[in-house]
């Protein structure tokens, strides 16, 4: 099932600090979600995939054990994640986040065109709900929330 993400900051257009916005999609359910937050660019695409992540974990009996599909116009994380691209001491949390979750869901996450990342798009351009289904939308904030190095030790020979 394709699954879509992204993050993009709202003060003066820069991406680099105060509200932005994080939003996922899955097309084939019906789901947009969008919500603001405060972070960087950087910060909030991890935060898109880690509510993404949350929500697919916390609705893994409606959605099914399948292999996802991840998709996003977030070089920096597709890449990260990808290990194509050194992940920085300031996303080393959100990087550590994001693996736990690949012992839980099986998903594959690829880089697409902001052009078609169904995420970034407005809300009419989703199909509409074919299927009822009853999504738990109440999110823990422990997955979603800006994690800090803190949160985790520090490994050697992590990347």
């Amino acid at each position: 099932m394709k699954c879509y993400f992204c993050g993009y900051g709202l003060r003066n257009g820069d991406g680099l600090s105060g509200d932005c916005i994080t939003s996922f999609a899955i097309p084939d359910l019906g789901v947009l979600f969008r919500t603001r937050r405060k972070g960087a660019r950087f910060e909030c695409e991890y935060l898109a995939l880690l509510t993404l992540l949350e929500f697919l974990s916390v609705n893994s009996t409606t959605v099914g054990n399948q292999k996802f599909e991840i998709l996003s116009d977030s070089a920096v994380v597709v890449y990260q994640l990808t290990k194509k691209m050194p992940v920085s001491s300031k996303l080393m949390p959100y990087y550590r986040r994001v693996t736990k979750y690949r012992n839980e869901l099986n998903f594959d996450i690829s880089w697409i065109p902001q052009s078609v990342n169904r995420a970034a798009q407005p809300v009419p351009a989703l199909p509409p709900l074919k299927v009822k289904f009853n999504f738990n939308f109440a999110l823990a904030k422990r997955d979603i929330e800006q994690p800090s190095n803190s949160d985790f030790p520090t490994i050697s020979g992590e990347p």
